[in-house]
């Protein structure tokens, strides 16, 4: 199955990410204020010793595991919205809540997968996270618990992984100009890369669909 174009997606997300760019640094901003208290406790941590070490480095794990994967993982149900022309408002990025267990346990999944993938000789861990990228918005969207989602994700990438690799790798340059862009180009660069990887799953959950519709008798 091969139902998306690499210059279709980064096209849509494009358009998508202007029509909604100032909702979507907002929602960015109060991300990164969420988060901001997990990395300061990592800080301290890092840069201490004894008991105060390993408080702040628990507290800052235990930030990292149960807040900083329901934000992102809200925060792309946010880009899908966008992506799927829909309001999108900073209520919306806490949607990864909803669903919180799996939230956490499809995060420590990927997370752990990818992981041993990238130790066995790299390319496993590439191909493992092409595979598992549309966890997040089958465990927010769709609720779904997060074996199925791993599942579901892995069945639905089949024909577009490549695209979605090719998506990570262009995420580079475009990263790089971002930064050459006197700073701010590097918050564009991101806010684009994670819209048009939105905007591949919109497209495949799209043609399913369609595709699900037409096959239905009479």
């Amino acid at each position: 199955m091969n139902v998306i174009s690499v210059g279709d997606s980064f096209g849509h997300a494009w358009s998508a990410l202007w029509a909604n760019f100032l909702p979507l640094l907002i929602i960015g901003m109060v991300a990164l204020l969420l988060l901001a208290p997990g990395s300061i406790m990592g800080e301290i941590g890092s840069e201490s010793e004894g008991f105060v070490a390993f408080y702040f480095g628990l507290s800052a794990f235990l930030c990292h595991v149960l807040l900083r994967g329901p934000i992102e993982y809200g925060v792309k149900y946010v880009y899908l919205r966008a992506a799927r022309d829909q309001s999108v408002s900073v209520p919306d990025m806490l949607e990864g809540f909803r669903n919180f267990a799996n939230v956490i346990l499809a995060n420590l999944l990927v997370a752990l997968v990818v992981g041993v993938g990238l130790i066995l000789f790299v390319v496993p861990g590439i191909v493992f996270a092409c595979k598992l990228a549309f966890v997040p918005y089958l465990v927010v969207e769709s609720r779904m618990n997060a074996l199925d989602a791993l599942q579901e994700s892995w069945r639905m990438t089949t024909g577009c992984a490549s695209q979605i690799f090719l998506v990570g790798v262009l995420a580079i340059p475009i990263c790089i100009a971002g930064l050459l862009c006197l700073g701010f180009g590097i918050v564009i660069s991101i806010m684009w890369i994670r819209m048009t990887f939105a905007a591949i799953y919109e497209a495949v959950d799209s043609f399913e669909q369609e595709r699900d519709e037409l096959a239905l008798p009479g």
